[in-house]
């Protein structure tokens, strides 16, 4: 127990002396409300990002591919995803939605459509599988 206290005392005596100021003297850069705000404004931006891919899910045309996956394990598995994911996935979303409003995805065009669920699928399966 010796040793780990004299190693103890070195310790606090070199970072004391690294010092300038008093210890205790630290300041608050954020204030709770600004903290709460911005926990607002990401919960508002990340339900924002879920309702979009889920709009897409929900497309007429995407359901059709209910045969190839499975449309109900992505949409349980997007709200695990992390924000950065989410939001790369929303954008994707909200293109695709874009581009079924245009008529540009319905009809035979089902490669864009395929290739969007597809990449939903495995990052909400990856996902899924490391959590567990």
């Amino acid at each position: 127990m010796k040793p780990v206290s004299t190693i103890l005392s070195v310790f606090m005596i070199l970072s004391s002396s690294l010092h300038s100021g008093p210890v205790l003297d630290v300041a608050h850069l954020v204030s709770i409300e600004d903290l709460r705000a911005e926990i607002s404004d990401r919960y508002v931006e990340r339900a924002g990002n879920i309702r979009e891919i889920q709009s897409l899910l929900r497309h007429p045309e995407v359901q059709k591919l209910g045969h190839l996956f499975d449309l109900v394990k992505i949409e349980t598995g997007i709200p695990i995803l992390d924000d950065a994911t989410l939001a790369k996935l929303a954008d994707e979303s909200a293109r695709m939605n874009e581009q079924f409003q245009a008529g540009h995805l319905c009809g035979p065009n089902w490669t864009a459509i395929v290739a969007v669920v597809a990449t939903m699928t495995m990052i909400v399966l990856v996902v899924l599988i490391t959590t567990k």
